[in-house]
């Protein structure tokens, strides 16, 4: 037998649990833990203003999910709104080179 491998007699709480699993999002029972933040932000301070912005952070997190969107490319969609679907062909840089010389 190999002693390097562990044993599942010895570790009965680690079956199921593949290293493949660590891409996948954190969760509090059914929710995004993501959602936990503006609760806690409301736990610090209560207040009915701080309830009112944590049920709306909530709402916002549990969208982005059932919408299946990343909270980064939901930031990246949103940085790209303000253009439009076109983009630039020259680089930002090169018109700040021009202004410069």
């Amino acid at each position: 037998m190999n002693e390097s491998l562990p044993s599942h007699s010895v570790y009965p709480f680690i079956t199921g649990i593949h290293w493949r699993d660590t891409a996948k999002p954190l969760r509090f029972f059914i929710l995004d833990a993501r959602v936990l933040a503006p609760f806690l932000i409301w736990a610090c301070h209560m207040c009915v203003e701080s309830f009112i912005c944590a049920l709306l952070g909530i709402v916002f997190f549990i969208g982005l999910e059932c919408a299946c969107i990343p909270l980064d490319a939901f930031f990246r969609m949103l940085k790209r709104a303000p253009f439009g679907p076109k983009r630039p062909c020259t680089p930002a840089y090169s018109s700040f080179r021009r202004v410069l010389c």
